[in-house]
């Protein structure tokens, strides 16, 4: 995952942990320091982290072989959403974007 993904991320709110911040304790792979962005870091989740963001809602994570992208999949609103993405994080990472846009908009 890019900065510029992950960027997007914590823009949306993604919940980051505080131990991420640091980034050393594993729960992270690694954060992305930017001091133009007064020295804000913006960490990179894991899968795990991305699934457990997503909570209940989480339904499956497949590899398409045949196209050799990723897709998760999800329940909003009673139907069924899948997500492609690169690799398995991105493919989760578009899903919780999407469950968490659709969730801002009925606020």
């Amino acid at each position: 995952m890019d900065y510029k993904f992950a960027k997007q991320l914590k823009d949306a709110g993604f919940p980051h942990k505080h131990s991420m911040l640091g980034g050393n304790d594993g729960d992270s792979e690694y954060c992305f320091y930017a001091e133009f962005l007064k020295g804000e870091y913006i960490c990179v989740p894991t899968l795990s982290e991305l699934i457990e963001a997503c909570g209940y809602k989480f339904d499956a994570l497949n590899k398409i072989k045949n196209i050799g992208i990723w897709r998760a999949s999800g329940f909003l609103d009673h139907y069924l959403i899948a997500l492609d993405g690169s690799t398995p994080e991105e493919a989760v990472a578009n899903l919780w974007l999407e469950l968490n846009k659709k969730n801002d908009q009925s606020r």
